[in-house]
């Protein structure tokens, strides 16, 4: 794989011989990503799936990152989040960072990807499937942000109902 990826980029950024040599790329690597991996080799082929702007494919990867790296579940998970945010997959994006909420330890970081879950369905303008969300995937530890969260939640619903 590394050989491939440096032999794609040793073509001319805007040649199409450089073109295909990254769908070569891609296609390979798709179909290596089904066979299973340490930890680090997935790690790898997430960064790469990256790097050729393999969205979908980085988020499962890092995805099954996180399943092989329990101690950095939370931080592959956010980026699984932040991949599909930016194919507009906004459920998929706010499950991953539910995901990672479940999985961190620390209740900051807790918050935080609580929040983010909330705020990637509020940017696809879910706003219903916002509020769905704040109510299954809060917890004791949410109480404080509720009563700002909510009622926001609400009134953007009401706004966009008008």
């Amino acid at each position: 794989m590394f050989f491939r990826s440096r032999h794609a980029y040793s073509y001319g950024a805007a040649t199409q011989e450089r073109q295909d040599a990254i769908l070569l790329l891609r296609q390979r690597l798709t179909e290596v990503a089904t066979l299973t991996w340490p930890a680090r080799q997935l790690a790898y082929l997430a960064t790469l799936a990256h790097e050729i702007g393999a969205t979908r494919l980085y988020a499962e990867l890092c995805d099954r990152s996180a399943e092989a790296n329990p101690s950095e579940a939370s931080r592959w998970l956010a980026r699984a989040a932040q991949a599909r945010l930016s194919v507009g997959d906004y459920h998929g994006a706010a499950e991953s960072y539910f995901k990672a909420k479940s999985k961190a330890r620390a209740l900051a970081n807790k918050r935080e990807s609580f929040l983010a879950g909330l705020k990637a369905l509020q940017s696809g303008n879910l706003l219903e499937d916002a509020l769905r969300a704040a109510e299954r995937h809060r917890s004791e530890e949410h109480t404080s942000e509720l009563p700002v969260t909510v009622p926001y939640l609400v009134c953007r619903l009401l706004l966009e109902k008008k």
